[in-house]
């Protein structure tokens, strides 16, 4: 498998590492970045300012990084998704 070619970022948006609140996010199915990527980027568009674009259909950020930045941009959000997941 080659190299991914990122052709930029939606909105040019970054963080400086200070401001990034790390989370950990259990490997639960429901969390799945398969399963979830795309309804949340439809629900805070804003997220989607964040992530690079690759020129590959179908591509999704690493997994991490991904529950970061949303963690950063929506905390309350992040807070409750959990407690459902973990009420599952």
């Amino acid at each position: 498998m080659g190299k991914k070619k990122v052709i930029g970022v939606t909105n040019n948006q970054a963080f400086k590492v200070e401001e990034v609140q790390a989370i950990i996010v259990p490997k639960f199915e429901e969390l799945s970045l398969s399963k979830v990527y795309k309804k949340i980027l439809q629900k805070y568009r804003n997220v989607e300012d964040y992530m690079p674009q690759y020129e590959e259909e179908g591509y999704m950020p690493p997994r991490q990084f991904f529950w970061d930045v949303l963690n950063t941009l929506e905390p309350q959000f992040i807070k409750k998704l959990l407690n459902n997941a973990h009420s599952k």
